[in-house]
């Protein structure tokens, strides 16, 4: 008989300062234990791992678990993501992009979350709505709008609130599944992208 109190935890995410792929082993492992029914016993569907998309774990991630994934894509044009994402120069958008297309088609996943945190000035526009609309045309992806949670360590900016709608609205009218993530504890630095190293003057780093 197992000792875990199954109520206490109903949603479980892979995410945050640190990419989950590349500790795979663990993240399939942990996966399995969540849904165990001698354990948490959460369904796949409560579980989800979010990635920037790292090849070729990403194809092993929907091979050996039943999870949910979440893409972090942030721009549809791979030069640009290149540039606020490092890693698509290695794996880039188009190769991941395949192989998302492919579980889709094989119908190993119902849907897959793309989550897209919107730059003031830099991936907002509505051309950049429009050409994310047509990367994943015809395929059921669903958009997360996240506006960024600024923070003094970048040199990125949110876009106003009627921006943001005005680029979910571009989405929507494509047929695409969008909704806009409003985080909260932006007023103590611990929203969502947020919690970043500090440095005191005496070189002592805290979180």
């Amino acid at each position: 008989e197992n000792n875990y109190d199954r109520g206490s935890v109903t949603n479980v995410v892979y995410m945050g300062m640190g990419e989950p792929l590349d500790n795979l082993e663990a993240v399939v492992e942990s996966a399995d234990i969540f849904t165990d029914p001698m354990a948490f016993f959460l369904s796949p569907h409560r579980v989800t791992v979010s990635t920037v998309g790292i090849l070729p774990q990403l194809e092993q991630i929907f091979k050996r678990t039943l999870v949910s994934v979440a893409w972090s894509l942030h721009s549809p044009f791979s030069v640009e993501r290149s540039q606020v994402m490092p890693v698509n120069i290695r794996h880039p958008l188009n190769e991941v992009l395949q192989v998302f297309k492919g579980a889709l088609d094989r119908r190993e996943r119902k849907s897959i979350l793309v989550q897209y945190t919107l730059l003031k000035g830099v991936n907002d526009s509505l051309e950049h709505a429009a050409a994310l609309s047509q990367l994943l045309k015809g395929y059921l992806f669903k958009v997360n709008i996240i506006p960024l949670n600024e923070h003094s360590g970048t040199i990125y900016r949110k876009p106003n609130l009627d921006h943001v709608l005005a680029f979910q609205d571009v989405l929507k009218k494509a047929g695409l599944l969008t909704t806009i993530r409003f985080s909260k504890g932006q007023d103590i630095a611990a929203a969502c992208g947020q919690l970043i190293q500090k440095r005191k003057k005496n070189n002592d780093v805290i979180l």
